[in-house]
């Protein structure tokens, strides 16, 4: 699995930055499809899903503590920008192993191994205006174990 992690990695399919008290995988950004867009309050024209890995690191007890990510840069710009209507974001957690075998087993390769207990995969959905894609984009991630976070910043270019 670290031989297929890493070549995922190489390939730029799989983005991993490590804390001090977690490690994070960044393992998908994809466009929001429009049942989804639609569904947001208000419906969006375009949007991102982000599909986060969170573990923890040996020595650090406690809950899972999540700062929700409410928005991300496009070409260093907010998205969604302030002033245009922007949908509230949505942000799901799962467990890992539900999440790989049924909620979304085409990502099962993509997905590190951990304990249940020391793992969450979190759902991200950003809505907001129109995407220019191949921009390049920022994103903060803040996650953390009994109420402390840390901040995992991650540059992907926007999918088409």
């Amino acid at each position: 699995m670290i031989a297929l992690s890493l070549l995922l990695l190489l390939l730029g399919r799989v983005s991993v930055q490590e804390g001090v008290r977690s490690t994070v995988h960044l393992v998908e950004v994809a466009r929001l499809p429009p049942s989804d867009r639609q569904g947001m309050e208000p419906p969006a024209k375009d949007g991102i899903r982000f599909v986060f890995v969170a573990i923890r690191k040996s020595g650090f007890p406690g809950l899972a503590t999540l700062t929700e990510t409410r928005s991300f840069e496009v070409d260093g710009r907010p998205y969604p920008a302030p002033g245009h209507p922007r949908s509230e974001p949505e942000t799901v957690l799962y467990d890992l192993a539900k999440f790989r075998q049924t909620i979304r087993p085409d990502l099962r390769d993509n997905l590190p191994d951990a304990p249940a207990a020391d793992s969450m995969v979190i759902v991200v959905s950003i809505g907001g205006a129109e995407l220019s894609a191949d921009a390049r984009a920022k994103v903060k991630f803040s996650w953390g174990w009994n109420d402390v976070t840390e901040d995992f910043r991650f540059d992907f270019e926007v999918p088409t």
